[in-house]
């Protein structure tokens, strides 16, 4: 891979500053900038070409809405927890590559060793991180099918799992893109499966924006949705 700058963001200045010098004194990057909030970020991928991105977990939601902003976003991705984080431990059964701090040297060479091999393809990064027993799991957009919500508690379906936490919808469908609908005060489902719910399950006022974006047939459907379709 061809030498590029690297960029930190991670709001643990230490942890920043030890894995500044690793790059550095090790050959990886010949510029390292760190930063500690996404908007600084922003503004260095912006005037610059990053070619590695090492980034704190609970930036990711952040650092996803910037992407199209950028005309060259940077070409691999590394995850950072902090010292004391929890539930990170399996990581990087989840990612391509993970570090938590204090960082070491032989970290880097493995991360580095790997990207140079042959048959090495980075998984796609069109996800969400979602904390569930006591774990990070990766749930990939294209996977997921449905959010329901119950008792302050969430069900998360995807084609393969379902994941039931603790959380508020409101606050995980700020997290998702445009391609999933709210379609009542309990619900989210996948835009590409809204064909399949009845007009029964749709509040008045989700059903008049869902028309005016165009997501919802004008014409009733006759099955009855029910949550366990998807």
């Amino acid at each position: 891979m061809q030498q590029r700058p690297a960029l930190i963001i991670d709001e643990d200045m230490a942890a920043a500053k030890q894995l500044t010098d690793l790059l550095l004194s090790g050959g990886y990057a010949h510029q390292c900038f760190s930063v500690g909030n996404m908007a600084d970020a922003q503004k260095v991928m912006l005037e610059r070409r990053i070619g590695i991105l090492f980034i704190r977990i609970i930036h990711w939601d952040k650092y996803r809405r910037i992407i199209p902003l950028l005309n060259h976003p940077p070409e691999v991705i590394v995850f950072l927890s902090g010292r004391m984080e929890k539930c990170t431990y399996e990581l990087s059964e989840e990612v391509d590559f993970h570090l938590q701090p204090p960082f070491r040297r032989t970290s880097l060479i493995r991360i580095f060793a790997r990207l140079l091999e042959p048959g090495f393809r980075p998984r796609g990064l069109d996800f969400f991180f979602l904390k569930c027993n006591h774990r990070f799991r990766v749930v990939y957009f294209d996977s997921l099918r449905a959010v329901s919500s119950k008792g302050g508690y969430l069900t998360v379906r995807t084609d393969k799992q379902e994941y039931f936490v603790a959380g508020s919808i409101r606050r995980l469908e700020e997290r998702l893109p445009p391609l999933f609908c709210r379609i009542n005060r309990n619900l989210i489902i996948a835009e590409q499966y809204l064909a399949v719910s009845s007009s029964l399950c749709i509040s008045r006022n989700c059903r008049k924006e869902l028309r005016r974006r165009g997501q919802l047939p004008d014409q009733p459907l006759l099955a009855a949705f029910s949550v366990n379709n998807f």
